[in-house]
């Protein structure tokens, strides 16, 4: 009977020792000796003992646990990333404005209702949304509507919007929601916890956490005790014996809380129960889309003493946002790495793509781009590419050179002369017959060979937060509320004009006075009340004196007639009025004595931003008139507003780099892959109509097809002379994305089965399939359609950027795999689209007009034909 090898393999040393002797002792008959007596059979009996179990060690799941490159199990990523100092990014909730419509009369004159903190708004779908504030309804007559909001011991009045006119009586108003459950949990510590031990709970949570509080109730607490609020801390060595705090950290079920042991941290007392309460979210799946929250629960009021429900509708005009998905396991993996690898500097190239991992307030999106564009004794200039995000889309942009501009208010080009010292904001730039517009001021040094950008705001609308409203207790609360701030400048003065605007019903709301400073100056602005138009409005003559920066202002709101308390509530508000951002973006230029050559200029598409042309302007005695384009007030509020106020470089890039902040080509025409490594030799000429009466030996040409003699039936083949007195001709057959550069043509062109083409590409990259569907298949073409496009985005959409690689072959075994469909033919692109160049080979005017192009698509750049198979 054999010995199952299972019960002849040790792990520990001594087991493994014992059975290395017996083995010994049987082979070489040795039973009689002790073999640990002779020094160096002991000695070959130890060395094999430790290599053995050494291998045993290494090839076990513990030890290949141990490495973060290697770990599988969840909970060996968890703790190894901890280790390491890295804390995984929570998820975040997303955020929906939602219209709440009421709908008239009520049957009581007087009537109120509440909308209590926690009350839930669904979609369709089942994604639910929060209040996070008590809200008050009060109906004076169906014809007088008051709401309060009461936040964090704060109370807001709310704006409404009352129709008493129309057949279907209403009032509206705006209730903001956060996409998110909460849910509540109770543990209770063991009584025998002994002094200075530290303890652990593990909470289990079925889903992505936005926010997590922990509080802790003593034994002896009432039923009515909510029990002391904890900190969270980074690390338990962070706690010193007096705080009361618990440190995080994910595990396989969901969140382990560790709490202090009295020396490190405050111990919770033996018996002591935990509360936790958990706000689980979808993260990005929570963005719902405009329209799609329409129901939520049951809101009661008393009528005529009996409980009522009340007829209310609603629906969020705009789609949910900035709700984002926690770290998955291979996130959380890669970027302990880079954390730990970085060592929270920018010094490598490794880093700078890292760049969302190491500044992780940096509006940079992830896989950031960084090209050394100039490097000598002086400085390091690093240019890093990045990608503007407006919603949920990418903003067209792009960097430019050019000598030559136009102001959008006209259609005269003016050349950039050497003598140029200031361009303004807003003047277009074309490329590529596309018109583009510039978003900041530049200023030319010739002497330095660069172009320095300067931010001056041109309108934002922001919401102030409320810091503290004052009230006494022999007067009744004074209704004041500050519902907007409007920041506009007037290029054709140099004016800025600050409007906060503001809600009230109380009947001497025009005796209102605000005053406005900004809180890195001592001076106070004393601003104008205009009651017609409920705002306070202060004009500064000259914008320029307004300081750098981003900037915080207090407005404080008094009424001088009022009995008691006169000051009445002050508001703050934070913004980037203008800022130099000489530190993070400039350009270089070239001056020939003539012109000046401005390289890398960040521009966005004029027809995006701006939006077209009227016809008709544009001709002399008509300035030019443009309709359509985005909101630019929600553009620079989110978009440039984010953008400048969160860089700071200084604490971690070297002294000698200087980063250079600018844009990829997401919009435009790709022509990166002109600059690819061709993979044959340089080929003269193509579109020949004749075969070369007098070539010479190695000439090489591509057949078109119109040649005639010996090159007929050789079309797209490359033709050779190998014998320039015959003029004998040798032919090689393409293959799939061969690239060759054609002299006389000056360009890289590529092959498929269209032919050879120049490989240039528009910006979204453009797709167009002719799809056969199966004859017996009952799907429907729209259903299809749809299945396609999903089909191809779920698999390119992660690899979206300046390394994508796409092979029409790809594609086409994609569409294959779709239900229903028999075969295809995809028309575009025509060639693949990949990127093989090194830019250290790049001459110096290669690499200054060099900008890495984001290769991306949407839905709508897919098209798509179907067509019964036959």
């Amino acid at each position: 009977m054999t010995t199952p090898v299972s019960e002849t393999i040790y792990a520990s040393r001594d087991a493994i020792r014992a059975q290395v002797i017996e083995f010994l002792q049987q082979y070489m008959e040795l039973d009689e000796v002790d073999l640990t007596q002779s020094s160096f059979l002991s000695y070959i009996i130890d060395i094999f003992t430790t290599l053995a179990s050494n291998l045993m060690f290494y090839q076990s799941n513990i030890y290949r646990e141990f490495f973060l490159t290697q770990a599988q199990l969840p909970e060996s990523i968890h703790n190894l990333s901890s280790f390491l100092g890295y804390s995984p990014k929570e998820a975040t909730n997303s955020i929906a404005d939602l219209l709440m419509t009421v709908n008239l009369p009520f049957d009581d004159l007087d009537s109120t209702f509440n909308i209590p903190s926690g009350f839930e708004f669904q979609t369709a779908d089942g994604v639910v949304f929060t209040t996070y504030y008590d809200t008050l309804v009060t109906i004076t007559n169906n014809t007088s509507v008051t709401i309060t909001n009461e936040v964090d011991g704060k109370v807001y009045d709310v704006p409404v919007a009352i129709d008493t006119t129309s057949d279907d009586q209403n009032f509206q108003f705006i209730m903001p929601t956060k996409q998110y459950q909460s849910t509540v949990q109770e543990f209770q510590l063991d009584d025998d916890l002994q002094p200075f031990q530290f303890t652990d709970i593990n909470v289990p949570i079925d889903g992505k956490v936005a926010d997590i509080a922990v509080y802790v109730k003593d034994p002896d607490a009432s039923s009515v005790d909510t029990g002391r609020l904890y900190t969270q801390f980074n690390s338990l060595y962070l706690m010193s014996s007096s705080d009361y705090g618990y440190v995080l950290r994910v595990s396989p079920e969901g969140r382990r809380i560790y709490f202090g042991n009295g020396i490190i941290g405050q111990q919770p007392l033996p018996g002591s129960t935990i509360v936790v309460y958990v706000n689980v979210t979808e993260g990005e799946d929570g963005n719902s889309i405009a329209g799609s929250i329409t129901s939520g629960g049951r809101i009661y009021t008393q009528q005529t003493g009996v409980t009522t429900i009340v007829d209310y509708d609603v629906i969020n005009a705009a789609p949910a946002y900035n709700g984002e998905d926690e770290e998955d396991l291979q996130e959380i993996r890669s970027n302990s790495i880079k954390s730990l690898v970085s060592l929270n500097r920018l010094v490598s190239e490794t880093d700078y793509e890292n760049f969302d991992v190491i500044i992780p307030d940096a509006p940079i999106r992830k896989n950031s781009i960084p090209v050394l564009k100039r490097s000598d004794l002086k400085v390091n200039e690093i240019q890093l590419y990045t990608v503007l995000e407006f919603g949920d889309d990418l903003v067209p942009s792009r960097n430019v050179f050019t000598d030559k501009y136009k102001y959008y208010s006209e259609d005269v080009w003016h050349e950039i002369s050497s003598s140029t010292t200031y361009l303004p904001r807003n003047i277009i730039i074309e490329k590529d017959e596309i018109e583009y517009i510039t978003l900041f001021e530049m200023t030319l040094d010739s002497q330095n060979t660069a172009a320095y950008y300067h931010y001056i705001m041109r309108e934002i609308n922001i919401v102030p937060t409320l810091i503290e409203s004052w009230s006494h207790q022999d007067q009744d609360l004074y209704h004041f509320n500050i519902n907007n701030l409007n920041v506009k400048t007037d290029d054709a003065t140099s004016e800025a004009i600050f409007e906060l605007s503001y809600y009230s019903n109380e009947s001497d709301f025009d005796l209102c006075e605000c005053e406005m400073k900004i809180v890195s100056e001592d001076a106070v602005y004393v601003m104008t009340n205009v009651p017609t138009m409920n705002k306070f409005v202060y004009i500064f003559p000259d914008y320029l004196t307004i300081p750098e920066g981003e900037q915080t202002y207090y407005f404080t709101i008094t009424n001088q007639s009022l009995p008691f308390e006169k000051t009445i509530s002050q508001y703050s508000a934070t913004f980037v009025f203008r800022q130099d951002l000489k530190s993070y973006m400039m350009s270089n230029t070239v001056d020939d004595g003539t012109t000046t050559i401005i390289y890398d200029i960040p521009v966005v598409l004029n027809s995006y931003y701006t939006g077209t042309q009227v016809p008709g302007t544009g001709v002399p005695g008509i300035p030019i008139e443009y309709e359509g384009g985005i909101d630019k007030v929600v553009f620079e509020t989110q978009v440039l507003q984010a953008f400048l106020s969160s860089f700071s470089f200084k604490n971690y890039r070297m002294l000698t780099d200087f980063i250079n902040i600018k844009f990829c080509n997401t919009t435009g025409l790709s022509t990166n892959m002109l600059k690819n490594t061709p993979t044959k030799q340089a080929v003269d000429d193509l579109g020949l109509t004749y075969i070369p009466p007098i070539a010479s030996l190695g000439d090489k040409y591509i057949v078109s097809g119109n040649e005639g003699g010996q090159w007929t039936g050789h079309d797209d083949e490359i033709a050779m002379c190998i014998d320039s007195t015959a003029q004998t001709w040798s032919f090689l057959e393409p293959i799939d994305n061969d690239i060759v550069y054609i002299t006389n043509k000056a360009s890289n062109y590529i092959y498929s089965e269209y032919g050879w083409k120049r490989p240039i590409y528009d910006i979204p990259l453009k797709i167009s399939l002719e799809v056969f569907k199966i004859n017996d298949s009952s799907i429907e073409e729209g259903t299809l359609i749809a299945n396609i496009k999903e089909v191809i985005i779920d698999y390119y959409e992660e690899f979206f950027g300046d390394k994508i690689d796409i092979r029409r072959s790809k594609i086409i075994d994609l569409v294959h795999n779709v239900y229903g469909v028999s075969h295809c033919r995809l028309l575009k692109p025509s060639a693949g689209v990949f990127f093989d160049f090194d830019i250290d080979d790049f001459t110096q005017d290669e690499l200054l007009e060099y900008t890495p192009e984001w290769i991306y698509f949407k839905e709508e750049d897919i098209s798509i034909k179907i067509f019964n198979a036959g």
